[in-house]
């Protein structure tokens, strides 16, 4: 030590708070930050909500008549989970909100469409869930809806096995 700076050895978690001092901006962490219910992200889930009951509505309108009815109950829970999305919006905002246009998926393909929706239906499930943990008093709402969208999963699983 004979007169350099000794340098202390730091990990991680302590180098980011380190960083986050000097930065003055809050702490980053190596862990994937959990969503926060903002009135930007209520925005994302409806608008991508509004999206889903497109695209399921265009998949029923090139699907065999067996699977229309599916695809078309599950667009209208789409639909509903947006309205609830919007409302939430509104008591969070005050502010009305107001859908881009929904662009339909291509339906070139139904099964590989179905498919994809299936993963997409399991991940909004998983989401729901975590945001029930963070939406208080709407906590119910959340649930209800990562029920329906396991359920629309199982559909879409039990429709797949019909048409492969």
């Amino acid at each position: 030590r004979e007169g350099g700076i000794r340098m202390i050895p730091m990990d991680d978690p302590k180098a980011r708070q380190v960083w986050s001092r000097v930065m003055n901006v809050p702490c980053p962490s190596g862990e994937k930050q959990p969503p926060q219910l903002t009135a930007q992200h209520l925005a994302e889930m409806a608008q991508g909500e509004w999206q889903d009951a497109a695209g399921y509505r265009a998949l029923a309108a090139c699907a065999p008549q067996c699977a229309r009815g599916t695809l078309l109950k599950i667009a209208c829970d789409e639909a509903a989970h947006a309205k609830q999305l919007a409302a939430l919006y509104y008591i969070k905002t005050g502010k009305k909100f107001c859908p881009e246009a929904a662009k339909p998926d291509c339906t070139a393909c139904l099964n590989e469409r179905l498919r994809q929706h299936y993963e997409e239906e399991l991940r909004a499930q998983a989401h729901y869930q975590e945001m029930a943990a963070l939406a208080g008093a709407q906590s119910c709402t959340f649930e209800q809806m990562a029920r329906d969208e396991c359920r629309h999963a199982q559909q879409l699983y039990k429709l797949l096995q019909h048409t492969l």
